[in-house]
């Protein structure tokens, strides 16, 4: 009797052990969020929380998965607690100004932007956000200089070539929105949104027929997406097809364009 009540209470001292190892519930929060299983792989993150309060991968990784629910307030409160550990984490500083960007706070995304960057001056992805965060709350200058910056990083990526051809567009100078619509067609090919912007500044210099040209191609490559059938419908009606305009506008609207 002596024996099995042993047995038990030293099979009792292993799970105790288990149960307070943040080892342990890492490991389980892995587990169920491979699974699909987002409740519970933030209770075994919050476990880990509660045994070691210092643990900054388990506040990033609450972060992240909040970030996937869209709870966006209670994710921003973890990657502060994860910088209150590390306020060195580029990463955490990074994702933070991502989701505050995503919440409309541009300004304080700025602020967290420029310290990712301060942590880490190669970091593409925060530059180029960064750019359009700046472009949001109307510092066209500075996000031109940020999506410069990103550029300078990886002449080879798309995005940021992209958005500074947008952001050029509509400063009115079409020839250099051109010049990085170029090159962002030329690292992606395959972009329907590219050819797109190309349409849109050809229809703002007078080049319809080009447009028309650069907007079929888009409807070509992205066969569902809405803005390129709508931007041919214009482009159509300016260059008198009519009633090819009015089938791509209705086409916008079976795409799901809202108008």
């Amino acid at each position: 009797m002596d024996a099995l009540i042993e047995y038990i209470l030293g099979k009792e001292s292993i799970w105790q052990l288990i149960d307070d190892s943040p080892v342990y519930h890492l490991s389980m929060g892995h587990m169920f969020y491979e699974m699909g299983l987002v409740e519970d792989a933030i209770k075994e993150y919050e476990r880990v929380v509660q045994i070691n309060p210092g643990s900054a991968r388990a506040h990033f990784n609450i972060a992240i998965l909040y970030n996937e629910q869209g709870r966006l307030d209670e994710a921003v409160n973890e990657y502060d607690k994860v910088m209150q550990i590390k306020p060195s984490c580029a990463l955490a500083h990074y994702n933070k100004a991502v989701t505050l960007s995503d919440m409309g706070c541009y300004q304080s995304a700025i602020r967290e932007y420029r310290t990712t960057l301060s942590i880490d001056d190669q970091n593409y992805d925060a530059f180029n956000n960064m750019g359009t965060a700046l472009w949001n709350v109307g510092l066209h200058e500075e996000a031109i200089e940020a999506y410069e910056n990103a550029i300078l990083i990886d002449p080879e990526q798309f995005e940021a070539h992209y958005n500074l051809g947008a952001l050029l567009l509509e400063l009115c100078r079409p020839a250099d929105a051109a010049r990085e619509c170029r090159h962002a067609m030329a690292a992606s090919p395959d972009s329907a949104v590219a050819h797109v912007l190309m349409g849109s500044i050809y229809m703002y210099v007078g080049r319809v027929r080009d447009a028309v040209s650069e907007l079929k191609s888009a409807v070509w490559k992205s066969p569902g997406d809405p803005l390129a059938h709508y931007h041919l419908s214009l482009a159509l009606t300016k260059s008198g097809s009519t009633k090819d305009a009015r089938r791509e506008y209705m086409r916008a609207l079976a795409c799901g364009y809202k108008g």
